[in-house]
């Protein structure tokens, strides 16, 4: 089977969270992928062009899951729909690789700078929205992405220190004061299956 462009771009991510930025390879990623380096540069000229699609795919994700979020209405239910998207999609979300490969490259800590405060700030509208000041909705979103970035980086290097991903969404809910929604006593997510 002929791989495709996405192929390569999502065994690359799996090798950057495995590895990090050093391990990704054109070399290795061909031999994992079982296919000769000729397949990866019919998709891409270089390793450059790989990590530049890379962070694009991240980038996309992001701008994905905030579309997705904003199909609630204006308001801090938003912001609870942000959270459940993040946790069905936490797994192959590459955030701490990510922030990781930031600390060596300024190129993509500028990019995932512009990330972060697009986050943030589509959450403090939400706030906004919801009738909070802006001074609280700013401390309260900011201080809870950053337990966020906090969070994934934790969970990466010392799963057994950081909470489960539902139990680290509720305080982030409460902190946020998103009220429960109207006739639901719970629900599940497919974060972390550590034990609340």
């Amino acid at each position: 089977m002929r791989l495709k462009r996405v192929d390569w771009i999502e065994a690359a991510m799996q090798m950057l969270s495995r590895q990090g930025i050093d391990g990704v390879r054109v070399e290795v990623l061909a031999r994992r992928l079982g296919v000769t380096k000729g397949s990866f540069y019919w998709h891409f000229e270089d390793r450059d062009k790989l990590l530049e699609a890379m962070i694009e795919a991240w980038e996309e994700e992001t701008d994905q899951l905030l579309v997705a979020a904003s199909e609630k209405p204006p308001g801090l239910g938003r912001v609870r729909r942000l959270l459940e998207l993040v946790s069905e999609a936490f797994g192959h979300l590459p955030d701490a690789s990510i922030f990781a490969w930031a600390l060596r490259d300024p190129v993509i800590a500028r990019r995932v700078a512009a990330v972060d405060k697009k986050r943030i700030e589509f959450q403090i509208q939400a706030a906004l929205d919801s009738g909070m000041s802006r001074s609280k909705a700013e401390r309260n979103i900011t201080f809870g992405y950053l337990a966020y970035c906090g969070w994934v980086t934790r969970e990466e290097v010392a799963p057994d220190t950081a909470p489960s991903f539902r139990v680290f969404t509720k305080w982030l809910e409460e902190l946020f004061e998103i009220p429960a929604p109207s006739g639901v006593s719970g629900r599940s997510y497919r974060g972390s299956a550590k034990a609340d």
